[in-house]
């Protein structure tokens, strides 16, 4: 495993402003799309978690091959694992990340969801796909 901060903000527009992002029509091209993304999602569970009472004991996983899961959740001695993608339609390429993750913890699993930019939910064999619309409910729905 690597051991590398990383940096979220809690206000996505102030980011965008920042970024002299004025429109949604500029953020479909922008290079740091996906890290926009990303980081609304997590400020979404973060605030998820801190109105429910419960703790921020969130991490991340990456490893030395760049193989990662986005958010990693301890509830109660299960994991639950998050990936993040911005992407509009899912990718078989989206899932290699939660595979590296459970050959390094070897743990128990409580849920793993995919978190996309698409408007469609689906329950997979081992997986959760779902939409930012529709993460605080999954959230409640599992315990996280």
């Amino acid at each position: 495993m690597v051991k590398t901060p990383k940096l979220y903000f809690h206000d996505i527009g102030l980011v965008s402003y920042l970024l002299g992002l004025e429109s949604h029509h500029q953020i479909q091209t922008h290079p740091l799309r996906g890290s926009l993304f990303e980081n609304l999602v997590i400020a979404e569970i973060y605030k998820h978690r801190f109105n429910k009472g419960m703790g921020l004991n969130m991490s991340f996983y990456r490893d030395a091959k760049g193989n990662e899961v986005d958010v990693v959740v301890d509830v109660g001695g299960k994991l639950f694992a998050l990936e993040i993608k911005s992407g509009q339609t899912v990718s078989q390429d989206y899932f290699k990340g939660f595979k590296s993750l459970e050959n390094a913890l070897n743990a128990n699993f409580g849920q793993k969801f995919l978190v996309y930019g698409g408007t469609k939910d689906d329950i997979r064999s081992e997986f959760i796909v779902t939409n930012p619309y529709a993460l605080a409910t999954r959230l409640t729905e599992f315990g996280i």
